[in-house]
């Protein structure tokens, strides 16, 4: 199914999108856990109006703060292409903003904040909520280490997140194997979003502590589900849960759901602590 779901992402990359549609019914058909979804299927999956996900999108759009950040462009014809074409091409930007303004989330954990794209829409929507915190956990970027691979100063990190929303943003500067499970401890997440080191052993840690802790309504996302490795798909088939991505945005992952049997709610940590 990985190396489906890759030929599918090529069509899309290459704009053969005829070719896709048998292809997408074969996966879905025979992928149990990990399914490609139109967007109305997916927000329905999230449980948010068509016409509600239109207004948060036209606001995201409009959002003078990230337009003014976003764009290195300084004429007038071209100013803001530059960040409405990333918000038009990457749909995953306009599902997180959307879930958060209409579920009201209120704490956000990210892995891998590079120049703070991703965590600038999320503080968007925390803003227009005026509520809610971002907690990021990052490590300078260094060419020729890990996948990142790339220089980056310690001012650069977030640079594309408006002075305007970093009072809900705190920044820290550690490995994710060591302060996930304290920070995880310490406060009750909402959502959680990979985007860190895209190493089987890594992702698979990050998706195993972030499960671990979050209740069942607890969110995770993960970037770069296709490009690097499966664990993603891996990670749903071992633990019986359902995720999606969207089409035609392949290597982005969603779970909607955190379940969990009976077996795990009974054994749980947290139960254990409860009965003390």
């Amino acid at each position: 199914m990985h190396f489906l779901r890759k030929v599918i992402y090529k069509f899309y990359h290459h704009k053969i999108r005829f070719i896709n549609y048998p292809l997408e019914l074969v996966h879905n058909i025979l992928s149990k856990n990990l399914k490609i979804l139109e967007l109305n299927q997916a927000l329905k999956e999230f449980k948010i109006k068509e016409e509600n996900f239109k207004l948060y999108k036209k606001e995201l759009l409009e959002n003078i703060n990230l337009k003014n950040i976003f764009t290195d462009f300084k004429d007038d014809v071209a100013k803001y292409t530059n960040y409405e074409n990333k918000i038009l091409n990457n749909i995953q930007y306009q599902i997180i903003y959307s879930i958060i303004r209409e579920r009201g989330i209120k704490k956000i954990l990210t892995t891998g904040v590079a120049e703070g794209n991703q965590e600038a829409i999320i503080l968007a929507a925390l803003n227009k909520n005026r509520f809610g915190k971002l907690v990021s956990i990052d490590l300078q970027g260094k060419k020729g280490h890990l996948t990142y691979d790339k220089n980056l100063s310690l001012d650069e990190i977030g640079k594309k997140i408006p002075i305007e929303f970093k009072n809900r943003f705190e920044l820290i500067l550690d490995d994710s194997r060591l302060i996930l499970p304290k920070l995880f401890k310490d406060e009750k997440f909402d959502l959680f979003i990979h985007d860190s080191n895209h190493t089987k052993i890594h992702m698979n840690l990050e998706y195993y502590i972030a499960r671990s802790f979050l209740n069942e309504d607890g969110l995770i996302f993960s970037d770069d589900i296709l490009i690097f490795n499966n664990s993603f798909e891996n990670f749903l088939m071992h633990n019986n849960i359902y995720g999606f991505c969207i089409k035609p945005k392949l290597n982005y992952g969603f779970i909607s759901k955190n379940k969990k049997n009976t077996d795990e709610i009974n054994n749980s940590l947290e139960q254990y602590y409860k009965n003390d």
